[in-house]
């Protein structure tokens, strides 16, 4: 049953999304296999909130990194890939890490029979967005995806500045940003795919459907 308190409505079970899957009516919750994450990442709710979450991340390292240059005519063929970079790999980022919020591993199948959630946090209200993203599996991923992101944006943006001996106070600054905003956006991912929506009931361990 669902959990009431101050006017807000929590189900027990979490949900990714609540529309029915158009090959057989099933809702999306989780998925396994490859064939089945591709619809989690289009699902239309999920598709806007990850586009929104790159225009929005991807604006702000775009001011950062390349509009000066930009403005004053200077820009290279690289700064304008990195620029792409910038609105690209967020977007890539943010669905990875819904993925991770989503995703079923086979062994837990089974004890989702007990626990829905397949034992991952999920939340309802805003105070229980903390406990999902320092979930440990959940933090292993996103701080691995922020390294290893991080230092690809750093590379194509600072790194020879640094090499050539002209790094200033601004280009520190903006290589600690370049590892920060990864992090923050894998987050949003793990944010989107565990929160518990309000939708149809689901049988415990209910999937993606394939359409076999």
């Amino acid at each position: 049953m669902p959990r009431a308190r101050a006017g807000v409505t929590c189900p027990t079970e979490p949900l990714v999304a609540t529309a029915p899957s158009a090959a057989a009516g099933t809702a999306v919750r989780t998925w396994q296999h490859p064939s089945e994450w591709r619809r989690c990442v289009a699902y239309g709710p999920n598709l806007t909130r990850t586009t929104l979450t790159a225009l929005v991340v991807g604006t702000v390292l775009f001011g950062i990194n390349h509009l000066p240059a930009a403005l004053h005519g200077r820009a290279s063929v690289a700064a304008w890939v990195g620029t792409g970079l910038s609105f690209v790999v967020p977007f890539v980022v943010a669905n990875v890490g819904l993925l991770v919020a989503t995703r079923q591993p086979r062994e837990l199948a089974r004890a989702t029979a007990a626990s829905p959630d397949g034992g991952r946090p999920t939340w309802c209200r805003w105070r229980e967005v903390p406990r999902c993203v320092l979930h440990l599996p959940h933090l292993g991923r996103t701080s691995l995806t922020a390294l290893v992101v991080g230092t690809l944006y750093f590379a194509v943006n600072h790194l020879a500045t640094v090499v050539g001996g002209h790094a200033t106070g601004a280009t520190w600054l903006a290589s600690g940003v370049t590892y920060l905003v990864p992090f923050a956006v894998s987050n949003i991912g793990i944010v989107l795919g565990s929160r518990r929506v309000e939708g149809p009931d689901l049988s415990p361990g209910s999937r993606i459907a394939t359409g076999s």
